[in-house]
């Protein structure tokens, strides 16, 4: 029950994490520019996708680390390093091809709309010298998104994380195939990591891959465990919490909050989340397990629907030349909704990219015995398809 219980929690905070991204994409940056009231203290605290972000490169570098920390086996690293491109990229792959057929057949009105939202640095960029090519879209999908994103190139500029999530999880590898040999490996992955936050905003993604580490060490030699038995354990892991929630909220609402600062939030919020009780019983929720099923497809079609059904949705409530309050509300909902129901229409494609994953593990790592365990601990990789986005960084 205790691996369980903590699968849950990790998919949970995965789920929510990836509505916060969605719904600020939607709330935050669509509609903020013509609405300023949207930028209040109250969204900053709940649609932090700063933290957000940071909280998902933390939990993909534990979920990579989990089997390895549970089974002491250097088979299962590689065999995750060798199935991770096609983890990521066939999902994407998949997503691209509906932003082609939207872009072929002009059915984006992103342009349009971002007149009318004031947004035309943010909406009115995406896809402006995007060529509606299938030999542009199949460099892009298999290559191109793994690369610094250029503006108005991208096929889906959420997606310049895919750079971090690769070169991380790479990282992530790397370190457990070396962790053995370390003399002290705890201590040298968090100085390295906060040596990482320290150097740059790029660097400090990388940092979180590491921490991820930690945690995932941390959980399997039971040091989580003994924090939950301090005295007072519960309470002082609810008020960090709310104290992170909030004070990384503001200070990104009034611009204090740089990319640096997300890992050194994250962190300690990842730990309290672990050790509350009220937490791991919330994220293993049956609602908070369905947004964790759809996080990566809503996270990958929160970005065509965006240049397309809102974009459209924008530009017909405008036809009067007013758009109000109440128009501004359904549309929001109505985007939400159909990132919900596509997302839960995507999912036989992340059933099949999972089992295409399965069958390269099996084929690389010999003994039942190994591999019936190594498909147990894969439910954890699992949690960790890839990093939250975020059309700007800044």
């Amino acid at each position: 029950m205790a691996n369980t219980s903590r699968i849950n929690t990790l998919d949970g905070l995965r789920g929510w994490a990836a509505l916060t991204v969605v719904v600020y994409h939607i709330v935050w940056e669509t509609f903020g520019a013509a609405i300023p009231i949207i930028h209040n203290p109250i969204f900053a605290i709940f649609l932090n996708r700063s933290l957000a972000v940071a909280i998902f490169f933390l939990l993909s570098g534990e979920a990579l680390s989990t089997a390895y920390f549970k089974f002491q086996d250097d088979r299962i690293v590689v065999g995750s390093a060798l199935k991770r491109y096609s983890r990521l990229t066939i999902p994407i792959a998949a997503s691209s091809l509906i932003v082609f057929v939207i872009v072929f057949f002009h059915l984006n009105l992103n342009s349009q709309a971002s007149a009318i939202i004031h947004r035309p640095g943010w909406m009115g960029s995406f896809l402006s010298h995007v060529p509606p090519s299938p030999l542009f879209f199949l460099k892009w999908m298999f290559f191109g998104v793994y690369a610094e994103q250029k503006s108005g190139l991208s096929i889906n500029p959420f997606l310049w994380t895919m750079h971090y999530e690769l070169i991380g999880s790479m990282l992530v590898f790397t370190v457990l195939l070396a962790y053995r040999y370390l003399a002290h490996p705890w201590w040298i992955v968090l100085t390295v990591a906060i040596a990482l936050t320290i150097v740059n905003e790029g660097y400090s993604n990388y940092a979180c891959f590491l921490l991820g580490i930690w945690m995932a060490s941390a959980r399997q030699s039971g040091v989580i465990d003994q924090i939950k038995r301090y005295r007072n354990s519960q309470i002082l892991s609810a008020a960090v919490l709310v104290v992170i929630a909030v004070v990384s909220g503001l200070k990104r609402l009034n611009g204090g909050f740089v990319w640096e600062h997300a890992a050194f939030f994250a962190f300690p919020f990842m730990i309290a989340v672990a050790v509350n009780e009220g937490a791991t019983s919330f994220l293993s929720s049956r609602f908070s397990q369905f947004l964790a099923r759809i996080s990566y497809p809503i996270f990958l079609l929160q970005f065509p629907v965006i240049i397309s059904v809102t974009a459209w949705a924008i530009v017909y409530a405008n036809s009067d030349g007013f758009l109000s309050g109440v128009e501004v509300g359904w549309i929001m909902a109505l985007s939400l909704a159909v990132c919900v129901v596509a997302a839960t229409l995507f999912l036989p494609i992340e059933a099949f990219t999972l089992r295409f994953g399965k069958v390269i593990g099996r084929a690389l790592i010999k003994g039942e015995g190994v591999r019936r365990e190594v498909r147990k601990a894969a439910e954890y990789e699992e949690a960790s398809a890839f990093a939250f986005p975020s059309g700007d960084r800044k």
